[in-house]
């Protein structure tokens, strides 16, 4: 298609040659006539075009002095000032000889050399001023108006000399129409023969401008396109020119740098992309420079940090890499880069959290082992010496379920099916396992599922139970060693509980009979005794009745270690005060100060209770008789952390080298005759006490009274 266009622009224009070769030998002699007045055109023209040409240098080179001076020196205004100034005096010469032949555009243009002179003087001393920092002369010029009056006059000659021009332009100009209205209707044949041709030239040049601009539009898209995914790219891309100039930076890139593409653009890639070593803050070599040199791809060295615009810094990593056109040559580098920071931080914490893990997993007394595929790939030391094993390696490769009681083999062999399949975690598991040697010993595992390179497998954790196989089974020998003594020892209880309710039933009738064949002897032969044997039968009728009340001591005292606790909320306080009225109520005569702290209430038996309490109220009131301004307290206290309740008075008291006899059956410290009393209740409150998962303590001291403390815990006791 390419070559086809080309022949028929060379067709068409071959045509157009010999069309004006022909014209040309008929037009000869009229251009010879019209030579010579467009001559003096071409003379009017220059004219004008030198006038304007240095007008022009002029005013640019007024505009960078003004630069350079509003700058503060900025080279570039001096650069393009000298370039303004370059050919303006040959300009001028010139101009001087164009008009040699006018006198009066002579005059003007002397008038204008030397403004233009003046006012390059002026620029030239602005310039110097600013390099010298001569603040005096610019202020003279400045306030001279800095060289505008005279370029404003400079502008208005410029006009005059034109306007003269101008007349002998139109003059000239209309010698000229003259000469080339001879030629006119020979040329408009020509146009018209020309045009017919171009035309056809243009409909061929129309459709191929069509086809390239679909090409374009194509080729735009695709840079379109480009654009787009270069912007998508989560890394940063930058480009440079073969000048190490940044062309181009995607939104990454700006985010990295700190620089908008807006800024960025133009400059050096060395000021945009900042580069040090992290370790020695070397600055690095610049990737763009290293491939503009080589023009092969480079990576960054490790250990890069990147310097924000402001002043921050990143780590980073990836490479840079020459920009080819379809001819191989370089055009520019592009570079690609990434921020590690993230990444590194996750690899440090990776690193150290497989160091924690293989240290936890070395340190563990615990067998742990990961398996994949049903083998070891894995083995912690203790897993080693649990297995019999020299070294880890005597592990790695081998089958987990040889290790395994072939017993429970297809037990194991389900539970890694099971994990493979999907499983997280499985119940543990106890089993008999086995070493290399042979030998075999009670193990429990627990196991998680692990996954590894697309690979199921399993963290497994073995636990040596030997011992405590050995321990439960020594418990359960113990535990039915138990059963059958408590059984034993229940039955033993049983037929004492019998026996001594035979006992006390038993004894009840022969002591009525002595009790009651005593009384018929005093009352029926009072007259026939004498004192001495009526003393004796008195005697005989205490000592059974005293035995009764044993015997009732001894059947409550069974009962209450028979009686099935019932726990509930009791108010300790409550009671207490009840009882201490009873006490008052049945002894008026006595004065006995009574302080209960209120609310002191626990979990128990209320009947139970409340027996512990009337006892040792009771003995408290009892042992108080003899003591004036008796006191009785009920109060708790803290004993070794644990709250007791205790009941102190300021009565008889006890020796506390007999302490260890209080709480015995049938045990006393005082005489009947001083105090009454069966001996039996602090045994029975001992076991009220002790039912309730308590225990109860006296202390005290002749004459000074006595302290009975208690503790209760009956969900322990239950």
């Amino acid at each position: 298609m390419e070559l086809s266009v080309q022949k028929k622009l060379v067709v068409g224009f071959t045509g157009i040659a010999l069309i004006n070769t022909v014209v040309f030998l008929s037009m000869y002699a009229n251009t010879r006539q019209r030579t010579h007045a467009n001559a003096l055109v071409a003379h009017t023209l220059d004219v004008q075009a030198r006038v304007l040409d240095v007008l022009a240098r002029t005013t640019e080179a007024q505009t960078s002095a003004r630069g350079f001076l509003l700058t503060k020196g900025e080279e570039k205004y001096a650069s393009d000032y000298a370039k303004a100034t370059i050919g303006i005096e040959e300009a001028l010469t010139r101009l001087h000889q164009l008009v040699s032949d006018n006198p009066p555009q002579q005059q003007r243009v002397k008038e204008y050399i030397t403004l233009a002179r003046d006012q390059l003087n002026i620029y030239q001393r602005v310039i110097e001023a600013v390099k010298t920092s001569d603040r005096d002369t610019l202020a003279g010029i400045i306030a001279a108006g800095g060289g505008e009056p005279a370029m404003a006059e400079m502008r208005n000659l410029a006009r005059e000399l034109n306007a003269e021009e101008g007349k002998l332009l139109v003059e000239r100009q209309d010698s000229f129409v003259a000469a080339g209205r001879r030629s006119l209707l020979l040329m408009l044949a020509v146009y018209i023969l020309i045009h017919g041709i171009l035309l056809g030239l243009m409909i061929t040049l129309h459709r191929e401008l069509k086809r390239r601009f679909a090409a374009e539009k194509a080729v735009r898209a695709s840079e379109e396109s480009l654009s787009v995914t270069l912007d998508s790219i989560g890394d940063g891309v930058l480009a440079t020119d073969t000048s190490g100039r940044v062309t181009r930076m995607n939104p990454v890139a700006e985010q990295l740098t700190g620089w908008p593409i807006a800024e960025a653009a133009g400059r050096l890639v060395s000021e945009v992309f900042r580069i040090v070593n992290e370790q020695t803050r070397e600055p690095a070599e610049i990737p763009v420079e290293c491939v503009l040199r080589t023009g092969a791809v480079v990576g960054l060295a490790n250990h890069t940090a990147l310097i924000r615009r402001d002043g921050s810094e990143n780590p980073i990593a990836d490479s840079a890499a020459p920009i080819r056109n379809v001819d191989g040559q370089t055009i520019g580098v592009v570079l690609v880069f990434r921020e590690v920071g993230a990444e590194r931080r996750a690899q440090q914490a990776l690193e150290a959290s497989e160091t924690l893990f293989r240290a936890a997993t070395e340190l563990t007394p615990h067998g742990l082992l990961i398996q994949r595929e049903g083998k070891f790939v894995y083995a912690n030391p203790s897993i080693v010496t649990l297995l019999g094993a020299r070294t880890q390696d005597d592990l790695i490769g081998k089958p987990v379920l040889d290790f395994i009681d072939p017993e429970t083999r297809e037990l194991g062999r389900a539970r890694i099916l099971q994990l493979d399949a999907g499983a997280k975690t499985i119940p543990p598991m106890q089993h008999k396992c086995l070493r290399l040697d042979g030998s075999s010993f009670w193990g429990e595992t627990t196991a998680s599922a692990y996954e590894q390179d697309g690979k199921a497998g399993a963290v497994v954790v073995l636990h040596d139970i030997s011992a405590q196989k050995e321990a439960d089974e020594k418990i359960r020998k113990l535990n039915e060693e138990l059963h059958d003594r408590a059984r034993d020892l229940e039955s033993v209880n049983k037929e004492l509980e019998a026996f001594s309710y035979s006992v006390s039933h038993d004894l009840r009738a022969p002591l009525r009979a002595i009790d009651g064949f005593s009384l018929a002897l005093m009352e029926d032969y009072h007259g026939q005794l004498d004192i001495t044997a009526q003393n004796y039968l008195q005697r005989v009728r205490t000592a059974t009745q005293r035995m009764g009340v044993l015997i009732d001591a001894m059947l409550n005292m069974s009962r209450m270690s028979r009686r099935a606790l019932t726990i509930g909320k009791v108010n300790l306080s409550e009671i207490a005060q009840n009882i201490l009225n009873e006490l008052a109520e049945y002894d008026p005569n006595r004065k006995v100060t009574c302080d209960v702290v209120p609310n002191l209430e626990v979990e128990g038996d209320p009947e139970l209770l409340r027996n512990v309490l009337q006892n040792l109220l009771q003995n408290a009131w009892k042992f108080t008789r003899n003591t004036e301004d008796a006191r009785i307290e009920f109060k708790d206290v803290r004993n070794n952390g644990t709250t007791a309740f205790c009941i102190r008075d300021n009565g008889a008291g006890f020796d506390m080298k007999y302490a260890d006899k209080l709480f015995s059956p049938f045990q006393r410290l005082h005489r009947v005759d001083e105090f009454e009393g069966t001996g039996i209740g602090l045994a029975t409150i001992q076991r009220i006490v002790r039912r309730h998962g308590g225990k109860i303590w006296a202390d005290g001291a002749v004459g000074k009274g006595a302290t009975f403390y208690f503790t209760l815990n009956t969900t322990e006791a239950a």
